[in-house]
């Protein structure tokens, strides 16, 4: 498996207000770049994991197993949300548009 392509998992955190302190906290994005191999799904990988054919469907595997916090996934300048993961090293994700799912 050849490790050629970059995803990126960000996690954000929402602002929040600090009675304590009076001030709003504003909220943190935090990156994390992993090596990855990066496929198209099967015709039958895609029914068993959506139910339908979607064609902004990817999957990628990772080397090592990926258990941190995340909000979505980047690769190639957009935006995924993970659908299914297996043994936090073969992650499937889904085109999020405009940001949402």
């Amino acid at each position: 498996m050849t490790l050629d392509k970059f995803v990126t998992f960000v996690y954000e955190t929402d602002d929040r207000y600090d009675p304590v302190e009076s001030k709003t906290i504003y909220g943190d994005k935090k990156r994390i770049n992993v090596p990855c191999n990066v496929g198209d799904l099967t015709i039958k990988e895609t029914k068993e994991v959506f139910g339908e054919l979607d064609t902004g469907a990817l999957k990628i595997r990772l080397i090592s197993p990926f258990y941190h916090d995340y909000s979505y996934v980047e690769y190639e300048g957009s935006r995924y949300t993970v659908v299914a993961s297996r043994r936090g090293k073969i992650f499937y994700l889904k085109e999020l548009i405009n940001g949402k799912k």
